[in-house]
């Protein structure tokens, strides 16, 4: 996290993980997010991070998705994003709030 040095956020295939280092512990997972592509932590909100996936099938065109996440005792998704027929180019926090390129 840009705000705590101690939160780390990792795609995994298909599935977001939020790490603690300190207490060496896994603080939230989030399996079935289709492939991960991208995670940016939020510049003003420490436990605030969103994810970028894409889904593609074999008889249906790519769908990509833009999540914003909270970590906090229950994971939540707070907002969300659906791109459809193509990948989502990148999804970045900005000084003003969140963007999508």
């Amino acid at each position: 996290s840009v705000l705590d040095e101690f939160l780390i956020a990792t795609g995994h295939e298909d599935t977001v993980c939020v790490w603690e280092t300190r207490k060496e512990q896994i603080l939230m997972m989030a399996p079935g997010q289709k492939r991960v592509l991208g995670i940016d932590w939020s510049l003003h909100e420490r436990l605030r991070f969103l994810s970028v996936t894409a889904k593609h099938g074999a008889d249906s065109p790519v769908r990509g998705y833009i999540k914003v996440w909270e970590v906090d005792s229950v994971a939540r998704e707070h907002e969300s994003i659906e791109i459809c027929n193509g990948y989502p180019g990148a999804a970045r926090f900005l000084p003003f709030g969140p963007a999508v390129l």
